[in-house]
């Protein structure tokens, strides 16, 4: 039973890195960088002439 929790924690921390660096990326690619690209380029987009 002890060496079941030993191998749970062994296998909790290999994954660590990965979901860290996961979250990392998706946070990256799907909120900052879209927010990044909209707010020094507003007065690029179009977005009134199109809508309106």
């Amino acid at each position: 039973m002890i060496m079941e929790k030993v191998q749970k924690k062994k296998g909790m921390r290999a994954i660590l890195p990965g979901v860290i660096l996961s979250c990392a990326a998706g946070f990256m690619f799907f909120l900052y960088a879209p927010l990044e690209l909209y707010f020094s380029n507003k007065n690029e987009f179009t977005f009134r002439e199109i809508f309106w």
